[in-house]
């Protein structure tokens, strides 16, 4: 069986680098979006409405696109084409929390890989997460606010990468994409309830937006306990005894 070579930290920064793109635009909406709908017009209480048309997107997209790229083989590659065509079509304070929130992901991310336990470095990574979120509610001065998104980055990092290498270790590369397009959609489910009650939620807070991330640190807390529900499999290594015993 031929076995895949590990990858250069160069070949490796090569193939993320793509994503520094991404994440300016991710940073840019996330900051953004929202008071742009409020200088039209739109009430406060009713902006997660208007967050619920990408996750939908996503949920119904990336797994046609996943099923699709597993059958597609060009010059280019199997993925490539698709991201290509996605590019095609796709600051204030808050951007200036979101750069902060960029430099904790960046300064975490290079030590997940020194815990050797996947599980116990994405709980750890969570629980860090949400103790940022609680912290929000009990920050009053601007510049202190830099220390929880900070934290947060350290989650997002995590968020980014650990669930993605549980999962492609747990399956075969033939089915790759179908698989990682319908994980991806199952992220949006959370995100399109969130639209759904959000506004009704702060609402019934009083319209207190940190304590609606105070609550988001303590749902990050809750996902730190069920990571270790998550039984990890390996599927090279189940093949590779598959062929030893000669089935």
């Amino acid at each position: 069986m031929r076995v895949k070579p590990d990858l250069s930290f160069r070949r490796l920064l090569d193939i993320s680098f793509g994503f520094f793109g991404v994440q300016i635009a991710y940073a840019l909406q996330s900051a953004n979006i929202s008071r742009i709908f409020a200088t039209l017009g739109a009430d406060p209480h009713n902006l997660s409405y208007f967050w619920i048309l990408p996750p939908l997107a996503g949920i119904i997209v990336q797994p046609i696109v996943g099923a699709l790229s597993d059958r597609t083989w060009n010059r280019f590659g199997r993925r490539i084409p698709y991201l290509i065509a996605g590019y095609q079509s796709a600051g204030n304070w808050t951007g200036v929390l979101f750069a902060i929130q960029a430099i904790g992901s960046v300064c975490w991310a290079p030590l997940l890989p020194l815990i050797k336990n996947r599980k116990a470095a994405y709980s750890l990574s969570l629980l860090i997460g949400g103790a940022g979120f609680i912290l929000v509610p009990f920050i009053h001065n601007a510049y202190l606010m830099f220390l929880p998104f900070f934290l947060i980055g350290c989650a997002w990092a995590a968020i980014l990468a650990l669930p993605f290498t549980i999962l492609t270790n747990s399956v075969s590369g033939k089915n790759m994409g179908a698989y990682l397009g319908l994980f991806n959609g199952t992220i949006c489910v959370p995100q399109i309830l969130a639209a759904l009650v959000g506004g009704s939620l702060l609402r019934w807070l009083g319209g207190s937006q940190p304590v609606m991330l105070g609550i988001s640190g303590i749902l990050l807390f809750a996902g730190a306990l069920c990571v270790f529900a998550i039984k990890e499999t390996f599927a090279h290594k189940s093949e590779t005894e598959r062929i030893e015993k000669g089935d």
